[in-house]
């Protein structure tokens, strides 16, 4: 395996057209087949399923996409580690994170953490939970921002728990509202998304939302971001957990009569695994405390 099958499978992975993924790559379209066809042999798995109209990620290359951008990151770590060797010693901190919605209170966070330790290199992921888990476990992440779920085996820290929100856009007619209820929901279109990527309670409240409306008022999104587009756009509301510090403000967040809160935090190999895994847990908890600044 090299890094430019890698390169050659993300690149397809991303446009799910060999051409475009070459156009991307700058280089003929039959050398990337030829890099695909090279990786599949090697791992002994199919990536992708092809046909004369279209190109799809098999299970097998969805779950690859993390492995792939890992050992990419840790080659090209490697690389400007031997390019700088004069250099300070960084501290890698990889992080994992499941939504870009989810970091929003990242940013203060990260500032005390390399105030704190000025060698830090933190180092942003972005993969289903599920995927950065077994992350955890072959030390390829520190840590991994997420929801808690039930019979998770990395250890958990909460940072937060969220309640329960309608989330419409501004012009929607429950916009003002204080707080939401089923009854107020009966009619319009409702927006789930997938399970994997959404807190069970939440999955819950979403198809309890849905209920028996037709499939013309019912939109299903892969995830959150995709929902918060389609809301955004006025096409219907979706329910959420809510954190202040996590909304997005061109949206509204009423709460809704269903709490069902849920636990927001980190998940973790181990506390000693990495110098400033404890400092970053108290730095994030405090940012996503009620009146916690970002």
């Amino acid at each position: 395996m090299n890094t430019v099958q890698l390169e050659c499978f993300l690149a397809v992975a991303e446009h799910l057209n060999f051409a475009r993924a070459a156009e991307a790559l700058h280089i003929t379209q039959p050398a990337v087949t030829h890099q695909i066809r090279s990786l599949e042999s090697e791992l002994g798995a199919e990536l992708f399923h092809r046909t004369t109209r279209s190109v799809e990620l098999t299970e097998e290359g969805y779950l690859f996409i993390g492995d792939a951008r890992s050992i990419l990151g840790i080659s090209q770590a490697a690389r400007m580690r031997l390019r700088h060797r004069s250099e300070k010693e960084t501290l890698p901190f990889i992080l994992g994170c499941r939504t870009p919605g989810e970091t929003r209170f990242l940013p203060a966070v990260l500032r005390r953490l390399m105030r704190a330790y000025p060698n830090l290199h933190p180092v942003l992921k972005n993969d289903p939970v599920s995927v950065m888990r077994s992350h955890l476990e072959d030390g390829s992440v520190d840590a991994v921002l997420g929801w808690k779920e039930k019979n998770a085996a990395c250890r958990f820290s909460e940072l937060a728990r969220a309640e329960a929100a309608l989330v419409v856009s501004p012009e929607h007619p429950l916009a003002e509202r204080a707080q939401a209820t089923f009854a107020d929901i009966h009619e319009g279109c409702v927006i789930l998304f997938d399970p994997r990527r959404n807190p069970q309670a939440m999955s819950a409240l979403q198809h309890e939302a849905a209920g028996a409306r037709p499939a013309s008022q019912v939109y299903f999104c892969e995830d959150n971001e995709c929902a918060m587009t389609l809301v955004k756009a006025g096409v219907g509301c979706t329910l959420l957990p809510d954190l202040p510090q996590l909304r997005d403000p061109a949206l509204r967040y009423i709460p809704f009569e269903k709490k069902n809160p849920v636990s927001f935090g980190v998940y973790y190999k181990s506390l000693g695994q990495h110098p400033a895994l404890k400092s970053f847990i108290e730095f994030a908890r405090e940012a996503l405390a009620p009146g916690g600044k970002i």
